[in-house]
């Protein structure tokens, strides 16, 4: 079976992507046509368990995100025969694959963030196959089919789990000693909760608030949530195109807050109130 009608192009997914959904949409003879005439053809996709005995395909992955395509992979295999090699790529992985991309060496398929900004590079370069029309989209949840991958109007992501979320998990007990009854609701609910249980002095409490920090890379959580909605609102366009800045009042407030809760000792001495990547 021809896999492609371009020379490696490559199927770019998101970290949840979905292989299965993406090997389907790379098998897709049509995806390269230039004919408008045959809509039959163009709208033509093989099942997901067709047959690929023989076929290798190679994709990249991220040394944090490694993992997570095994499953789908070993399924994948079993149900078409065909093979399917997860390359760890070295971090910074972003700039590794920019890179090796540059220089003519791409796979089948890869791991990335199906944003806008981030696709862009790759779509200029026409090395992505267009999964437009794909049946699996049907398949999402409800809002998934949206939550990226879409450029323009033409789908270039498969997503195949729950999309990374951020979000706060909690310790239903410590909650109870507290005598917080209602889960908290916006940045005041969470801070106030916060508080509420660094005044209730619980035995083996040290601080109620815990984020992965050390990192670094995980202290962006606790500003992005409170950017949540000015997001939507087309934030981080404005930031790009430099009609907002960071030290502005949006960004600079959410900045503020996050190191308000430091300032007050509400972080990072036990995990009883762990907020960030899930």
């Amino acid at each position: 079976m021809k896999m492609f009608t371009k020379s490696r192009l490559m199927a770019v997914i998101a970290t949840s992507a979905a292989l299965s959904m993406a090997l389907a949409g790379c098998s897709n003879p049509t995806a390269d046509s230039s004919s408008e005439s045959d809509t039959g053809a163009q709208d033509y996709w093989p099942t997901a368990t067709q047959k690929l005995d023989g076929v290798e395909l190679t994709m990249w992955v991220a040394q944090n995100s490694n993992k997570i395509p095994v499953k789908v992979v070993s399924d994948f295999e079993k149900a078409t025969g065909a093979t399917v090699k997860l390359e760890t790529i070295p971090d910074p992985y972003e700039q590794n694959v920019q890179t090796k991309t540059t220089t003519g060496d791409t796979p089948d398929l890869a791991f990335w963030q199906p944003t806008q900004s981030m696709l862009a590079g790759f779509i200029a370069q026409d090395k992505l196959q267009k999964l437009d029309n794909a049946p699996w989209v049907d398949n999402y949840t409800d809002g998934i089919a949206d939550a990226g991958g879409v450029v323009d109007g033409t789908r270039y992501a498969a997503l195949v789990s729950t999309p990374p979320v951020m979000g706060v998990f909690y310790n239903k007990k410590v909650f109870e000693k507290a005598g917080i009854t209602d889960i908290p609701k916006g940045w005041d609910g969470y801070v106030e909760a916060a508080k509420k249980i660094k005044d209730a002095d619980i035995d083996g409490v040290e601080s109620p608030l815990f984020e992965m920090g050390g990192s670094q890379w995980g202290t962006q959580y606790s500003v992005q949530i409170q950017l949540a909605e000015a997001a939507q609102d087309g934030l981080w366009d404005r930031v790009n195109s430099g009609k907002e800045k960071f030290t502005d009042d949006t960004i600079q407030t959410a900045i503020s807050n996050y190191k308000s809760l430091f300032d007050e000792g509400l972080y990072n001495k036990k995990r009883w109130f762990r907020q960030g990547y899930r």
